[in-house]
């Protein structure tokens, strides 16, 4: 059983504001504390990446699926880790 938090930023187009908001900024802040992933369509992760290298990515495999799919990806990844949820 993992023991830390999992955090999951479901996140969409909008790489240049990830940063210009400060997530990154904040995520790297608290990872000592809590694990953090931010969902991704397949198309998005080149431009993400490309501005955070380091950046924690669950590739959703599935396209303008919405927010409830995006959440049953991250369920799936959490109980494979051995999160509780």
């Amino acid at each position: 059983m993992n023991n830390k938090t999992l955090i999951y930023i479901p996140s969409k187009g909008r790489a240049d504001l990830f940063f210009q908001r400060g997530t990154f900024r904040w995520l790297k802040e608290i990872t000592d504390k809590v694990d953090y992933i931010v969902t991704l369509e397949e198309n998005d992760i080149p431009e993400y990446l490309n501005q955070f290298p380091n950046l924690i990515v669950l590739r959703l495999t599935e396209s303008d699926k919405g927010i409830s799919y995006a959440h049953s990806k991250v369920l799936e990844y959490a109980k494979e880790k051995g999160y509780k949820y």
